[in-house]
């Protein structure tokens, strides 16, 4: 064998050992010591000196090797309270690199995963002795930085160091310098070491130098000296940083970036216990990424203590927390590599570092820091930090836990803490002391510096709803040992079970937060002969308790995890790429090119090199590198490169010729900077996501996210001769870029540029055609508003473009030349950059317009410090242009404050003056960084007498996008240890911007002194929009100071929004939904003195309110809110209580329960009663609380978000929907839609949070089976909250029958005797009768648990739970949380239960509340032949004992129960399979109809109801006899119950049944069998994995796999995921891979089929549960069916939304994880049938049926259906005569679901031309008989865009000669338009037949006083206008908090329009077709309902 290989790779491993890259390099080690054994056996004997070499190679190999091994396992993680051992050979050391406590993100788990919250705990570590083996005991630890949670594991990373050689010549003395280190390795000592401790009399210095190419790593194994640092230290000094030890330390150093490190030892103090020095070091290869300065090394002074080497940076302005003397807010700051930081905290403040955290990303990129996808590591401090501190990272950082890889990034986060405070602790020895703080303080121990013996407690208290902050300023207690045994200071709450011991802390640091505002700090010194103990040092702030603070429950989630806060690294480096799947654009990557220097790039395959910007530089100093630096003189150089200009992938640029620059005083360049992009050019795969389209090919529409669009055949030139046009359609919320790859035709202007030929700016009105360039060849770009056309030769980049659509038009007429080619680009549409605000009409933006600042303009001061500029004005002259532009390009945008048109009277423009004639404007401008004016079309000025104006002038402000230094905005939901953030300017940003996702209800706090204001800055905000009320009911931002309130959402410009009138305004962030494509927001806010004759004087914030203040409006989620009813709320309007409320003039923050202000005498019950203002005593606005089930809240949850779903106290959830959902057309969207495609997962959702408070729910994506195996795009939930502990509310015995609720009681709770413990042998039986007439009761189960049926199909045994009430009986047993369980119409309910002497489950807890309903609404009466209750059997017909298709699986069964339905009267089962089967549900939904039979376009609602009812059951009634709404269809009542089912042998009488564990390798047969767990139905402890199955070799089979049966161990409750037990299948479909994990309790389903004959199915399961208790395993059933017959149910057929579950029926088993049901035969539905088939009836689509029933039963056959047509008879006489009664439901106080309304006699009218006249007469007259409607109801639907809606053509037919009075209620009569159409309205009026006498208008008014007074002088002014020349009294009130829009007759017609009368859009311009007829004007969308009030019925 060659020995070539071996030492090829031997060197690789050596390289990689340099490196670092410890695992690679072991790996290369072990492979080439085995070639090298080879190699050594092949040599001759002859050779012996080769052999002996060889040898020795390979001994030094393995010796290596296994070093390498040692230290890669030295990283130890351990569950917390546990004891871990560190190990390490003789003659080695242990050495702690890294320890930390950490909060693991999944519970239970011992080892750190990305997301998990880690802190440094180093301080824990006590390996101070030279013994091979250190023992360290972890405890649970509080972490303040985490929440208060405590610790799960405890993480740490160790070295094992030699600590002497064999070799004495490598072991050196610190102070003989004299003698050079020359060995690759050794050990440093001090003089007598470690037994003849010395001092020095000078300092020592060592010097260690390596070449360039080398660096040296270091330890100190060993220190033991005097504590004081001055006197007494070690320096460790390279040419970054300088490390500083003193005392007893060991410490593994960093990275050291420099070839020489200087050493530093002095001692002047001695001590018997005084050891002295030892350090090891190793010289080493450099890594290949290092990325060191280049700097000199020099010593540090003896006489300084300064521990860095740069001069930190000074500030002149003075912190507003300093002025508050209180710790600052924690700040944070990320270093990619190379990169440095200075930290600079104020005079008499410290840094506490509370984060320093190292990062792995898996691009090994620098990305921004998300400790939930990164690997992350904590280390402590690399030195000691005083008032400054200095970091660099130079990006070597090792992190052996996550593979050995190279850190790409270090974060940081830290606060400045006061150390000058108030003195709070006593100067006194011990006793029991109380020390109160009102903000902040330090506490001291008695006599320090110096230890006293001493036992004290000392009781620190603050003010109530406070908590503190307690950090260590010095804790030295036990000579550096952690280990806290006589002397210890501990910290107690009586809200924990535990204290927490401190004994070591020398660092500044955060040690704990309490959680409430009481804590005990006890004192121990029992041992005080301590020599570097002095005690402790404590700084303690106390701050008001932060929004959502965990008070150290174990509570864990991302979301608080301290470390994801957002930073903003340097743009990654490009890396190489060989393949891509998905191509886009890469990143631009900037470069200099110096004088006499090449640039070589090549491109990815299948991308094009572009140079996006260009430009020549001369430096500003001489010194500075060859590179662009700011102020440097530059000139443009874009056009002045000729090469890299086609499409090609590579560029060779070089700057040989040196450039003379004009622009900068003739000097020569001295470099050249570029700016380029590698840009797609081609498809590099088959599977490549890139498409290329011709132009020329086809006119379709390109709807691709991105592409490539070429001319014919390019790059070979080809004529069109006619114009070729493709259209590009955008995305929403998207900008499209332009990338041209190369464009080479004829040109008329051969002048090279980077701008278009030719620009047409559609809105001037310039026609294509008078262009005189470009005609016959040309590509044109054209958006709705602007064309951009090109020809000639180019190469460039477009910026981004605002628009919908592009039209790209491309023509050549040209004969060939050399040069044409034709063009390509390539197209994306990207994510809306910051600086593209699309207002109004799309394309508004300019691309063209340049956003950056001329380099050589002077910067002022305001720019230079990134503060807001002053108040800059621009003039623009009339027939001129200009741009407004801020500095510093990104770093600001504009904020337009004022803009006025001026008239000079002279007719010239002259400087502004406040002479001139002005004219407030609105410019409708979309600023960003820059924005382009003009002023051409000349602008008559109505307030300056109609003259021209001369000059529009513009007073705008630019504001900071960002912070000075690089430093982080504030997270306004990131968990911090406080809400109040103290500082002089900041900026506050949304979650994750500016992406914004997932809900959130966050606040946060800036406070400042009480002489100052705050000024706040919109920078950017795009939330969702205000609803068509101007509400901002889904997302908003809330900005108040305690007198002004703001609720910001929509849209919004850069602005002042705010000067407050306080020190203190509170930020308030709700977003309650999760739609796509919204930034969020930043917000930037500042400090100014209050001005003098300020009218507005700070009085501190003392009320606050994070609601809106109108009683109807609230923005928290309705499940948390308390609805009021009676009192003085508005009857028709939802009205919620308002908390906190001042009443009698005090504050109450709950309901009161005494008698409310007003009572009537007869009420002898009252329900608690609140405020519906925050005001009671001043507004007497009050209503009772409505304490029974609450308002539902809906979420749609994104993928891979959470949300927590909560009720408030003394409530628990109830889940009313929960499904996954995914779209249609296959997008990624969060946007509920009922047309999605939906799979319920209720049972999942259920058992995680059913019966709970609180609890979060995360969507993780999943395959739904049912929706053609497409992922999940959403979690749809729906939830209400019942009552469960609420002391007002009675509690009743099922037993005690004789009590009873009476009067005006109105709910209560009903429970099993001795609930919730065990009561057996009962049988009782309770009677709940409503209390008044028309109420109906609902029926709530809260919690159950009865025991269950052994086995499935089985019906209840030991235990039953009866329900009787609407003629109907239902049967329960097993366990259940909270759910529904019924609702009655107008009757009672009988409850009866019965427990078996062996009965062993808790019992049942009910809760029951009375509602009233509507008189008019009547209940159906259900009519039987007889006064008997029938007795049903089964008759052998209809249910064969042996069905044909015995013993596999029934075709799948079809039956729809039309409504109202009797087949379930008196519990008789409509569901039904033969003995020995049970029902499988596959699809069950409400639905409204043509007809009792679904057809495609049917509005639906999902019946999961029917799943838990019938699913696993051999039979099961299922009733329809009360009234479903379809809450997502206008509350429609449906009209039929579908219902798809299957019928599923069980192991009665398959005799297939195999433990599925006995062969792991199975080919199914026979056609159907059952697989089972070992042992089944009892839990067996069980591992499998891999369980192969698969169809019959050479078969054309599928395989259907159903579960019959899941009852093993729950989810784990916190993150619903399977743990102890799961079942595990995987299945192949279409060549992928589905997963489906299953654990808890399940309902029987179809959980899958295959694909193809060729897919298997692998199974695996896990059943280790310790205490398996009445657990049974699982079931499985397969079924083998031929391809031919598999067919899938279309995504159009059926449609899904979500209800509210007010059905009567609930679940019995309930606790199960993830449910996956489908649907995968045809449905098809007969016209003919209203119900479908019977339950049993064989589908003979599938399969044939061959029973032929006995003669003998035909006779019983014609008297059943006799009777049963006599039923249906009696029924439609009885249908038909209740719906001659009105269906209008009154909405009651406790009505808790949605409003529901019925208009039969609904009307929906799609344009005007199909409207008729009104037969009014007939309208006034009675009824034409009982079946006759008696309400009207006209709907009006306009679309978007449509004509021919006047007001005239509306109203004209309602205005006969009978109108005299008319009333228009409408908020928005408000801006000019909206007056002037108001007064439309009144000409169409008057124009009528109508006599009109009186208009009345209802509307509100604006809220700037400005624009309110102009409104009102309008509507005056038109007043007496109607007066005078109409004799029209026209009447206005204002009225605040209107909504409602109508307009009202009083011949009786109302008119209700969605918008008002503002439906039309507004026109182009006054001279556009449309502006004055409004038949012609478009319409926005809009809904017009008509009515009659003689029709209208009033409700009681």
């Amino acid at each position: 064998m060659s020995d070539t290989a071996a030492i090829e790779l031997l060197k690789r491993a050596v390289q990689l050992d340099g490196e670092q890259k410890y695992p690679d390099a072991l790996t290369c080690y072990s492979e080439a010591i085995r070639m090298l054994l080879k190699v050594v056996k092949e040599i001759p004997m002859s050779e012996e000196r080769k052999r002996t070499a060889y040898q020795q190679k390979i001994t030094e190999c393995m010796d290596r090797a296994e070093k390498l091994k040692e230290f890669i396992e030295q990283k130890k993680e351990a569950c917390v309270p546990s004891n871990i051992t560190l190990r390490c050979p003789n003659n080695y050391v242990i050495v702690v690199r890294s320890a930390s406590h950490g909060v693991a993100q999944i519970s239970n788990t011992c080892s750190y995963k990305p997301g998990d919250c880690i802190v440094d705990s180093m301080n824990s570590i006590s390996c101070l002795t030279d013994s091979t083996q250190c023992l360290i005991h972890a405890t649970k630890k509080l972490l303040p930085q985490c929440n208060d949670q405590y610790s799960s594991y405890f993480h740490i990373e160790y070295d094992c160091i030699p600590i002497s050689m064999d070799d004495t010549s490598k072991e050196y003395n610190i102070c003989q310098n004299s003698t050079e280190i020359t060995s690759d390795h050794g050990i440093i000592r001090s003089p007598g070491y470690p037994t003849q401790f010395q001092l020095t009399s000078f300092e020592c210095f060592r010097f260690i130098h390596v070449s360039d190419d080398k660096i040296i790593r270091l330890w100190l194994t060993d220190l033991y000296i005097d504590s004081n640092c001055i006197n007494d230290h070690v320096y460790v000094v390279d040419n970054v940083q300088t490390y500083k030890h003193c005392g007893l330390q060991r410490y593994a150093y960093p990275y050291l970036c420099s070839s020489t490190i200087i050493i530093q030892y002095l001692v002047k103090n001695t001590f018997k216990e005084y050891r002295g020095m030892r350090m090891y070091f190793e010289i080493v290869n450099r890594p290949v990424n290092d990325n060191c300065p280049k700097l000199t090394v020099t010593p540090v002074p003896s006489t300084t203590i300064t521990v860095t080497t740069i001069e930190p940076g000074t500030t002149t302005n003075t912190p507003i927390y300093v002025l508050l003397g209180i710790a600052s807010p924690t700040r944070s700051f990320q270093l990619c590599a190379g990169e440095s930081y200075t930290i600079q905290c104020p005079t008499n403040y410290v840094i506490a570092v509370i984060t320093n955290i190292f990062g792995v990303t898996s691009s090994d990129e620098c990305e921004l820091h998300d400790a939930s996808k990164h690997c992350v590591i904590t280390t402590s401090p690399i030195f000691l930090c005083g008032q400054t501190c200095f970091y660099m990272y130079p990006g070597n950082q090792l992190i052996s836990s996550c593979n050995n890889t190279i850190a790409a990034y270090q974060y940081v986060e830290y606060q400045c803490i006061p150390i000058k405070t108030p003195l709070i602790s006593p100067n006194t020895s011990c006793s029991n002391i109380n020390i109160h703080i009102d903000r902040n303080g330090q506490f001291q121990s008695y006599n320090y510096p110096k230890l006293t013996n001493m036992n004290c407690t000392y009781h620190l208290q603050t003010k109530p709803g406070y908590i503190m902050h307690i950090y260590a300023l010095d804790i030295s207690l036990n000579n550096y040992n952690p280990i806290c045994q006589l002397n210890k200071m501990s910290l107690f709450e009586t809200t924990k079970n535990q204290s927490l011991d401190f004994c070591e802390q020398r660092t500044n640091s955060l040690i704990y937060s309490s959680c409430s505002n009481q804590l005990d700090l006890h004192y121990m010194i029992m041992n005080d002969l301590q020599a570097y103990s002095y005690g402790i040092k404590l700084y303690i702030e106390s701050q008001a308790q932060p929004f959502g603070w965990s008070c150290g429950e174990e509570t864990v989630t991302t979301l608080t995890n301290p470390t994801t806060i957002q930073t903003t690294p340097t743009p990654p480096k490009p890396t190489s790429i060989t393949s891509l799947s998905i191509m886009t654009v890469l990143d631009p990557i900037e470069y200099d090119i110096c004088y006499n220097d090449t640039f070589i790039h090549t491109c990815p395959y299948g991308f094009t090199f572009m140079i996006l910007n260009a430009f020549y530089g001369v430096k500003n100093q001489s010194l500075n590198k060859c590179e662009f630096i700011q102020n440097d003189c530059t000139q443009e150089a874009l056009l002045a490169i000729t090469q890299c200009q086609t499409d090609a992938p590579n560029c060779y640029l070089s700057y040989s010729n040196k450039r003379r620059l004009a622009h900068c005083l003739d000097k020569y360049a001295d470099y050249l900077h570029i700016t380029y992009q590698c840009v797609p050019s081609f498809p590099i795969s088959s599977t490549s996501n890139l498409v290329v389209y011709d132009i020329c090919d086809t006119n379709k529409q390109i709807t691709d996210i991105n592409g490539i669009v070429i001319s014919p055949n390019f790059p070979s030139y080809q004529q069109t001769n006619k114009e070729c046009q493709r259209e590009i359609l955008g995305i929403h919320d998207r900008a499209l870029k332009i990338w041209i790859n190369e464009l080479a035709i004829s040109s008329n202007t051969p002048v090279k540029s980077d701008k278009p030929d030719f620009i047409i700016y559609k809105t001037n009105n310039i026609e294509p055609t008078f262009r005189d360039i470009c005609i016959d060849d040309y590509l044109i770009i054209n958006t709705p508003h602007i064309a951009y056309i090109y020809c000639g030769i180019r190469k460039l980049s477009l910026e981004p473009i605002c628009t919908t659509s592009v039209i790209i038009q491309y023509k050549t007429t040209s004969s060939t030349n050399p040069f044409s080619k034709g063009f390509k680009f390539y197209f994306e549409w990207i994510e809306k950059p910051m600086d593209i605000l699309c207002i109004g009409n799309p394309s508004t933006y300019n691309p063209l317009i340049s956003t950056t600042t001329s380099i050589n303009e002077p910067l002022p001061i305001w720019a230079q410090n990134l503060d807001v500029s002053y108040v800059l004005s621009k003039q623009i002259c009339l027939g001129t242009t200009d741009t407004l532009q801020c500095p510093r390009s990104n770093d600001y945008v504009i904020s337009i404050r004022n803009s006025n048109y001026a008239v000079t009277g002279t007719g010239f423009c002259e400087i502004p003056s406040f002479s001139h004639c002005l004219q407030e404007t609105s410019l409708s401008l979309t600023c960003t960084h820059s924005c382009f004016l003009e002023y051409i079309i000349p602008k008559p000025l109505p307030q300056c007498e109609d003259q021209t104006a001369d000059y529009i002038k513009i007073e705008y402000e630019c504001i900071p996008t960002r912070l000075p230094n690089h430093e982080n905005p504030i997270d306004i939901c990131a968990s911090t240890t406080t809400d109040t953030i103290a500082i002089d300017k900041g900026m506050i940003i949304s979650p994750y911007y500016p992406s914004l996702s997932s809900t959130h209800i966050c606040p946060k706090t800036i406070e400042t002194i009480p002489n100052k204001l705050w000024m706040i800055y919109i920078v950017d905000l795009f939330l969702e929009a205000e609803d068509e009320y101007g509400d901002c009911i889904h997302a908003s931002l809330e900005i108040y100071d305690g007198n002004d309130k703001r609720i910001i959402c929509g849209l919004q410009q850069p602005e002042l929004v705010l000067i407050s009138c306080s020190n203190i305004v509170q930020f308030n962030f709700i977003s309650n939904q999760q739609a796509l494509g919204y930034r969020g927001f930043k917000i930037y806010f500042k400090t100014i003195d209050v001005p003098i004759g300020w009218s507005c004087v700070p009085s501190g914030l003392t009320t606050t309110s994070t609601t809106q203040t109108s009683p109807s409006i609230t923005l928290l989620p309705p499940s948390l809110q308390v609805v009021a009813y009676g009192g003085t709320t508005m009857h028709g309007s939802r009205h919620y209580c308002q908390f906190p409320f001042i009443y009698q003039g005090k504050q109450y923050t709950n309901c009161i329960a005494d008698k409310p202000p007003h009572a009537t005498p007869d009420q002898t019950v009252f329900d608690p009663w609140c405020s519906l203002t925050h005001n009671h005593d001043i507004d007497d606005q009050w209503g009772f609380c409505d304490i029974g089930v609450t308002d539902s809240t809906i979420y749609s949850i994104c993928q891979n978000q959470l949300q927590t779903i909560q009720c408030s106290p003394g409530y628990v959830i109830d889940i009313l929907t929960a499904d996954y959902a995914t779209k249609q057309d296959g997008t990624i969207s969060c946007n509920y839609n009922k047309n999605d495609c939906f799979q319920s997962d209720a049972s999942t959702i259920e058992n995680l949070c059913s019966g709970k408070t609180s609890c979060t729910v995360y969507h993780y994506a999943k395959t739904l089976v049912s929706c053609q195996n497409r992922l999940s795009t959403y979690l749809h939930i729906d939830y209400t909250c019942v009552p469960n502990d609420i002391e007002t509310i009675m509690t009743y015995d099922i037993c005690h029958n004789d009590s009873r609720p009476t009067g005006d009681i109105r709910r209560g709770f009903l429970i099993s005797p001795n609930f919730p413990n065990v009561k057996n042998n009962i049988n009782c039986i309770y009677d709940l009768h409503i209390l008044k007439p028309h109420q109906d009761i609902y029926l709530y189960i809260i919690d159950m648990d009865l025991d269950a049926p052994n086995l499935l199909g089985q019906s209840c045994t030991n235990d039953r739970l009866i329900i009787r009430a609407d003629n109907s009986v239902t049967e329960w047993c097993g366990r259940s949380y909270t759910n529904l369980l019924l609702k009655t119409c107008h009757t009672s309910v009988s409850v009866q239960l019965i427990r078996a002497l062996e009965a062993k489950g808790r019992g049942v807890k009910l809760y029951f509340e009375f509602r009233q309903r509507s008189p008019n609404e009547i209940c159906e009466e259900i009519i039987t032949p007889g006064t008997t209750q029938p007795t049903l059997t089964t008759l052998p017909t209809t249910i064969p004992s042996r069905p044909d298709y015995f013993p596999d699986p029934s075709p799948h069964l079809i039956k729809t129960l039309c409504y109202p339905d009797v087949s379930a009267l008196f519990g008789t089962n409509n569901f039904q399979c033969p003995s020995d089967y049970i029902i499988v549900i596959h699809r069950a939904f409400y639905g409204k109809g043509t007809g009792c039979v679904y057809t495609p376009g049917d509005c639906t609602n999902e019946a999961d109801n029917i799943y838990r009812l019938c699913s696993g059951k051999q039979a099961c009634s299922v009733s329809f006899l009360n009234t479903f709404y379809l809450s997502e269809c206008g509350q429609t009542i449906a009209n039929y119950l579908f219902v798809q089912y299957q019928c599923l042998p069980t192991s009665t009488i398959v005799s297939n049944i195999n433990d599925i564990c006995t062969n792991q390798n199975n080919q199914l047969s026979p056609i159907s069998g059952i697989l089972q767990s070992t042992l089944y139905p009892s839990y067996t402890q069980t591992q499998c994995i891999n369980i192969t199955l698969s169809p019959p070799e050479n078969s054309n089979f599928i395989i259907y796999m159903y579960l019959l049966d899941l009852n093993i161990d729950i989810p784990d409750v916190q993150t619903g995921n399977c743990t102890n037990d799961y079942l595990l299948l995987s299945y192949q479909c279409n060549n992928k891979f589905y997963d489906i994990y299953l654990c808890g309790i399940h309902q029987t389903e179809l959980l899958f089929d295959t694909c193809l004959t060729t897919d298997k199915i692998f199974i695996s399961y896990n059943l280790t549960n310790q205490n398996p208790q009445s657990k049974r395993g699982f079931s499985l059933l397969y079924h083998l069916l031929p391809t031919s017959i598999k067919t899938t149910l279309p995504s159009t057929t059926i449609t899904t939304t979500t209800t509210l579950s007010t059905t009567m029926t609930t679940s019995i088993s309930r606790s199960s994880s993830m449910s996956t049901t489908t649907l995968q035969s045809t449905v098809t539905f007969s016209s003919t049938n209203s119900t479908a088939k019977h339950p049993t009836e064989v589908d003979t689509s599938t399969k044939p049926t061959n029973h032929n029933p006995n003669n003998k039963f035909l006779i019983i056959g014609i008297i059943t259906g006799v009777i049963v047509v006599l039923l249906c008879l009696i029924i439609i006489i009885y249908y038909r005569r209740r719906r001659s009664h009105s269906k209008t439901i009154d909405e009651m106080p406790l009505q808790n679901r949605r409003n529901t309304s019925l208009d039969q006699n609904f009307i929906i009218v799609e344009s005007i031309e199909k409207r008729t006249s009104i037969p009014v007469a007939a309208l006034r007259g009675p009824a034409i008989s009982s079946f006759r409607i008696k309400t009207y109801h006209e709907q009006i639907q306009i679309k978007d865009g449509a004509i021919g809606n006047s007001y005239e053509k509306i109203f004209s037919r309602f205005l006969d000669e009978n109108v005299t009075e008319i009333i228009v209620q409408d908020p928005y009569i408000r801006a000019y338009h909206q007056i002037t159409n108001f007064l439309r309205f009144c000409e169409a009026g008057i124009k009528s037949p109508a006599k009109i006498k009186q208009i009345t208008l209802i509307t509100s008014t604006e809220t700037n006083e400005q624009t309110k007074k102009i409104q009102i002088e309008q509507l005056n002014e038109f007043k007496e206008h109607l007066r005078k020349t109409h004799s029209i009294e026209l009447i206005i009130n204002y009225v605040t908090g209107l909504h409602d829009r109508e307009i009202k007759l009083n011949n009786g017609w109302i008119i209700k329009i969605g918008r008002g009368l503002d439906f039309y859009k507004p026109p182009e311009c006054k001279l556009s077709i449309g502006y004055y007829d409004l038949d012609l004007r478009p319409c926005h969308q809009t809904t017009i309902d008509i009515f009659h009030t003689e029709r209208i019925q009033s409700s009681s």
